[in-house]
């Protein structure tokens, strides 16, 4: 996986809530180490909190309607074509696609000809000479006009050929976000299980030591007050264990509305988010391909675009000349015209008073617009990028001190140490 691609999947994980989480659990840890010198609970810890901090892939398509978390984490391409084909955001990206293809077929067209018929020398009246009927003095023309652009066809041409490759950017982009959505909503789901299961554990130690220091105060070697506590401990358990339970439910509910379908989380472990985005060893110059993400590269060409509908604009200064060729058929000929002829003519508008100025304006305003744009979402992109890795780089390094501290723990008690 490329630096870009990696650090793109970092950003939804990162951003929520959950990974906020996990310096609480931290800290419920170091006092489970300092209080039992055991590592389990960091163990269970680490299997949470480990992958949130990596980044997370797309993973798998099932046929069925129900999405199994294990093989969508562990799977890119199939992930990808589950969302591609139930996400309806995907859909609508898709038809501005073909849109934008249909517009660049339609800036290769040239404008239609016009035909014109006319029937003149209608008399009405007396004619010259008398007597004259309509078959003697009708006159029947018929023409074909063709429009000719100058200096036009190539810039629209090439403004239709870049929004087309802004619209599959955009479309990249779209399928980019549902499918990090629908990991996010995976991986959610993975991580408050865990988190329940940990907690409903805790629970249940503390409820068996509770029944135990019951029996302490009762023979009077417990005093009340730290009985108390104990209980107040249990009681916080227990209150965080019913939030725990919600918001599993909702990371469900969540997970049904990304996938489209019911999420089977029974065969998922903490490991498999782990194992759906493995982060590379060093991040450094990520931010040289930034510019080539897809979003960053879709403004581009509308900007392009926008500049090529300027050019078009102020060449419509240029005047379009329309040919025209004819033919004539005079039933007069009596007054020596002739029968048959053909004519040829051309047309030029004249632009005075408007020549696209206006027009050429708007569109470099337009450019302008989509070029600072552009500039924004970089910087903006960058910056999200820096705290990333800060975060990334604070996260590693608490779970490293935690590792050692669990280390020295474990080599103090080997060794009858304190």
């Amino acid at each position: 996986m490329s630096g870009r691609a990696s650090v793109a999947s970092i950003v939804p994980m990162i951003a929520t809530s959950d990974v906020r989480d996990c310096p609480v659990l931290f800290v419920r840890t170091l006092k489970k180490i300092a209080r039992q010198k055991s590592g389990r609970a960091f163990l269970a810890l680490m299997g949470i909190c480990v992958p949130l901090a990596r980044a997370e892939a797309p993973g798998s398509h099932d046929s069925a309607a129900i999405a199994t978390v294990r093989n969508l984490l562990r799977d890119d391409a199939r992930l990808a074509v589950w969302v591609r084909t139930r996400s309806a955001s995907v859909a609508a990206s898709s038809a501005r696609v073909q849109q934008a293809e249909a517009d660049v077929g339609t800036s290769h067209l040239l404008p239609n000809p016009l035909v014109d018929f006319t029937v003149s020398d209608i008399a009405i009246g007396r004619t010259n000479p008398a007597g004259l009927g309509y078959s003697q003095t009708s006159i029947y023309s018929v023409g074909l006009t063709e429009l000719v652009e100058l200096g036009k066809r190539g810039p629209r041409i090439e403004a239709a050929e870049l929004r087309w490759n802004a619209a599959k950017k955009s479309a990249v982009t779209t399928l980019a976000e549902r499918v990090a959505e629908a990991r996010l909503a995976l991986g959610r789901s993975v991580y408050l299980k865990a988190k329940q299961d940990v907690i409903q554990e805790e629970l249940r130690s503390a409820t068996a030591v509770s029944e135990l220091e019951k029996v302490r105060l009762e023979q009077g070697a417990l005093s009340g007050n730290d009985y108390d506590r104990l209980m107040l401990d249990k009681l916080s358990l227990e209150v965080e264990f019913s939030r725990a339970r919600a918001d599993f439910a909702g990371a469900l509910a969540s997970c049904r509305e990304a996938m489209r379908a019911s999420c089977d989380i029974s065969t998922a472990t903490t490991d498999d988010p782990d194992a759906a985005a493995p982060v590379p060893a060093s991040l450094l110059g990520a931010s040289a391909h930034l510019e080539s993400r897809s979003d960053i590269e879709a403004l581009r060409f509308e900007r392009d675009a926008a500049q090529k509908e300027a050019v078009l604009a102020s060449r419509r200064a240029i005047p379009d000349p329309a040919l025209r060729v004819g033919f004539t058929h005079d039933n007069l000929i009596i007054s020596g015209d002739q029968e048959n002829t053909v004519s040829v003519g051309i047309t030029l508008p004249l632009p005075v008073f408007d020549h696209g100025q206006h027009e050429a304006a708007r569109a470099e305003a337009r450019a302008v617009e989509l070029d600072r744009t552009r500039e924004a979402a970089l910087v903006t992109a960058s910056a999200d990028l820096e705290n990333l890795l800060a975060l990334r780089f604070e996260f590693f390094t608490a779970r490293n001190e935690l590792r050692r501290v669990l280390g020295l723990d474990v080599e103090a008690g080997r060794t009858g140490g304190p």
